[in-house]
């Protein structure tokens, strides 16, 4: 892969998941990061290899800033099964039971 190639992927995984100055300052530090490296000796090929995919970076560089539409799935799907377990809470059973016991391990 070349640098051209991982920055564009970066970005690409980045773009729409956080502001887009957001996404320039990581796809810059990065651009830097294989310039200097690459300066240092290594090839770019070498760099990019050392550091890994574009799509990691960005769900490591999302969880580290927390990812807002991350949390917002957390909070649709909280409320998804707070909803199902009030659908299964007056049924009683077993699916009642297993449920509510998942339920409260999530919280």
């Amino acid at each position: 892969m070349t640098k051209k190639e991982f920055l564009n992927g970066l970005w690409r995984a980045l773009a729409g998941k956080m502001e887009s100055e957001e996404v320039q300052k990581h796809v810059d530090y990065y651009q830097e990061y294989i310039e200097i490296q690459v300066r240092k000796g290594m090839t770019e090929e070498q760099v990019i290899e050392e550091l890994g995919t574009p799509s990691l970076i960005a769900k490591s560089i999302l969880t580290a800033t927390g990812d807002s539409r991350a949390h917002l799935d957390d909070i649709t799907f909280y409320s998804a099964l707070t909803r199902l377990k009030s659908v299964f809470a007056g049924t009683g059973g077993k699916v009642s039971r297993q449920l509510k016991t998942w339920f409260d391990q999530l919280k």
